[in-house]
């Protein structure tokens, strides 16, 4: 089958690329199938104009064209013809926002098959938040009729493909959430010391709550330390014995992942939260991280699969981020069974889901 993959945006400021599309193509052409991603770097004008083979996908960085103020009139168009150009078995895309939505309502409209994949909350109750009320109203509504119209609806998680079946009864919705890269050996966390690590960029967990949380755990086992990893720019400046790692990525953040004893999650339950597929949980257990979370969305179902702590409150998390902090054979035996779950959590079987829908709905 040749599969066109729409991202929304560009890979330098945001993740959807590197995290979703990205790995979801590369395992999908290691299924046989010819695989393109094609980017708009509207918001990253330095990578307009590339292309390059990576893990068996051909990748494309759209020129920009003239425009004005980031306003480019000529990537819808060159954007559209691209679409047309490979003319793909299916098209999927990407949150179906700006100038990918627009290629892919051309492309229905010429009889091509397309697929919308949504992993986020784009309304009022999730991203949609922090834009103007115009733009959101905009984007929503352009969501809207993609979903309506599109051969099928992917979701990143559970939350969104029940959104989205109650939304659009009678459309077909499959629930493909992130997938992992698993590590080739666990992390040795018995040999670390007593190290929890937080990863987070401030948007998905309360600051008090994480103080009240970590000074319990300090009250049990007094020369714990905590790694705090993210942009944080509005971090806590009252939490004891805290390091602030800043942003990590690639192999710093696998080396920061791999040196913890622990990593604790603590997102709010929101629609926000519950809606997104959360690709940093991935990492800790790609690496068979010992991990704890609240049973929040995704946090709960993909920390569930591999056997680590969903815990019913903040008291129950503390008791388990104490206890493993002074037990290493204990933490050894939880990074064990993790590490070897989560192979049921990677990108191949994620592909091999996607094909077998796939299958069934052409």
């Amino acid at each position: 089958m040749q599969i066109s993959f729409l991202a929304p945006f560009g890979g330098c400021k945001k993740q959807t690329v590197s995290r979703r599309l990205l790995p979801l193509a590369r395992a999908m052409a290691a299924r046989g199938h010819a695989v393109e991603l094609l980017i708009p770097p509207w918001d990253c004008p330095q990578e307009a104009g590339r292309a390059q083979e990576d893990g068996g996908v051909r990748v494309r960085w759209l020129a920009l064209g003239p425009g004005a103020r980031g306003v480019y009139p000529r990537l819808s168009r060159a954007l559209t013809q691209a679409v047309r150009e490979a003319a793909p078995d299916v098209l999927i895309v990407s949150k179906g926002l700006g100038y990918a939505g627009r290629a892919m309502s051309s492309w229905l409209a010429s009889g091509g098959r397309a697929l919308l994949d949504v992993d986020d909350l784009e309304d009022g109750r999730g991203w949609g938040a922090q834009r103007n009320w115009l733009l959101r109203r905009a984007l929503v509504r352009q969501e809207h009729r993609l979903a309506q119209r599109a051969t099928g609806v992917i979701t990143a998680s559970r939350f969104l493909a029940d959104e989205m079946r109650a939304r659009y009864p009678g459309q077909r919705v499959f629930y493909l959430p992130n997938g992992l890269a698993r590590a080739p050996e666990r992390a040795r966390v018995e040999e670390n010391g007593r190290v929890a690590l937080l990863l987070t960029r401030g948007n998905d967990v309360a600051p008090d709550r994480l103080v009240a949380v970590w000074r319990a755990v300090l009250e049990r086992v007094a020369d714990a330390e905590l790694w705090v990893a993210g942009d944080w720019a509005d971090a806590p400046a009252n939490l004891p014995r805290v390091l602030f790692r800043g942003w990590l990525a690639g192999a710093e953040l696998a080396a920061a992942v791999r040196a913890a004893a622990l990593c604790f999650f603590l997102p709010d339950d929101t629609p926000l939260l519950r809606a997104k597929s959360p690709a940093r949980l991935l990492d800790c257990l790609a690496q068979g991280l010992p991990v704890a979370t609240p049973d929040v969305g995704e946090y709960g179902t993909l920390t569930r699969v591999v056997g680590g702590a969903v815990v019913a409150n903040d008291g129950d998390l503390v008791s388990w981020a104490a206890k493993l902090l002074r037990s290493p054979e204990l933490r050894a035996a939880q990074s064990q069974q993790v590490w070897r779950r989560a192979e049921a959590l990677s990108w191949s079987r994620r592909a091999a889901e996607l094909d077998a829908w796939l299958t069934g709905l052409f």
